[in-house]
């Protein structure tokens, strides 16, 4: 009898450990969204053979004609910011109609120098194809590096755009279906990624109606509140203005904040013009209310999402966080045009003991129940 019980226990806690890791691996797959919607796809047909691009039930469809020319076509989706960080492999699966077979290549377009970064070319022949990129391997290919497939990608954070070049190799016409684009993210940089979330906490939702004022004197029109355009919770604000420049938007608070024990501010900004654009925040501090002006960073057309900003450092002057009294976020772009704030939240320091997580109270908690 306590043989049999020995075993149960045994087989309980392999079926726990099962479970967890399993649970792990679930949530690594992320499917990329935004490729389903069609008004976030562009193609070229001045210098490519790409000619349309079509939803169906959800699924893309990308026709191409090369008769009379053996060209490639090219074709780009705005993903908004995926972060590169813990990325381990890309999947997708594609259905040809075509009898005759082609060739087709991913690219992941970067942030940081809107950079065009080459996967190799796979086969895509009539039917479903899988296709499947290991990114620890050097597989990248770049403009800089002659195109040859031979590099990691470096010094790079966020990817706003997906690339596809389809290669016929051959005269005819064709359509191809993208049915699923998804990225694999090493489970312990999930861990990690939550754990760090855990060390923010809100700072500005927008879903109070505070005093935001729009500086007019800076070309800044108005303020209003997007309840479609929304990283977090119901609604976003957005930062208008009606010429080139540096826009400002201020809120003064009612009372001061005592922000000295945080040393990140993070926010999500959404830019719908294809013009480039900056963004600084400014603190208004201290007993004689002198404004601290942080540097000047780039934003990225389509959603700029964790965006953050080291509120330890490189402020003119040193910021000081004791007593702060107001915040303006100054807007540069060249035209009018508008931009959409959302999710401000600050990080705890390292050691303040807030965002902790006791790990056996969670492996309690979860598997309490055994």
């Amino acid at each position: 009898m306590r043989h049999i019980k020995n075993i149960m226990k045994r087989n309980r806690i392999i079926f726990i450990l099962l479970y967890f890791v399993s649970t792990l691996y679930s949530v690594s797959i992320k499917t990329i969204d935004e490729l389903k919607i069609i008004s976030n796809w562009k193609f070229d047909s001045k210098w490519s053979c790409a000619k349309n691009i079509e939803n169906v039930n959800g699924n893309i469809k990308l026709y191409f004609d090369s008769s009379g020319m053996n060209d490639m076509a090219l074709y780009r989706v705005k993903v908004g910011n995926i972060n590169l960080e813990g990325m381990t492999k890309i999947r997708l699966l594609m259905e040809s109609h075509s009898s005759k077979s082609f060739y087709i290549a991913v690219a992941l377009v970067t942030e940081a120098g809107n950079k065009w970064w080459e996967l190799p070319i796979k086969e895509v022949k009539e039917g479903e194809n899988f296709i499947e990129y290991k990114l620890s391997e050097d597989l990248f290919a770049t403009k800089d590096n002659g195109w040859i497939n031979s590099l990691q990608i470096s010094g790079e954070n966020n990817i706003k755009e997906i690339g596809f070049v389809i290669y016929p190799f051959d005269n005819f016409s064709g359509v191809v279906i993208l049915k699923n684009f998804e990225i694999e993210i090493d489970p312990l940089i999930i861990l990690e990624k939550q754990k760090e979330e855990k060390m923010y906490e809100e700072f500005e939702s927008f879903e109070d109606d505070n005093p935001w004022e729009a500086a007019l004197w800076s070309g800044a029109s108005s303020i209003e509140y997007s309840y479609e355009i929304v990283s977090e919770g119901n609604r976003s604000i957005a930062f208008k203005y009606i010429n080139s420049g540096e826009h400002v938007f201020y809120w003064y608070f009612d009372k001061d904040k005592d922000i000295s024990y945080f040393d990140k501010l993070r926010l999500d900004i959404y830019s719908p013009e294809e013009n480039a654009k900056q963004i600084r925040i400014n603190f208004m501090t201290g007993k004689n209310f002198s404004w601290h002006q942080s540097k000047y960073y780039d934003i990225s057309p389509g959603w700029n999402k964790n965006y953050t900003i080291n509120i330890t450092e490189g402020w003119t002057p040193p910021l000081d966080t004791f007593m702060i009294s107001g915040i303006a976020i100054h807007i540069i772009s060249i035209g009018k045009g508008e931009v959409y704030i959302d999710n401000l939240r600050l990080k705890r320091k390292e050691g303040s003991g807030v965002g902790k997580i006791d790990w056996q109270k969670k492996f309690k908690e979860t598997f309490g129940r055994w």
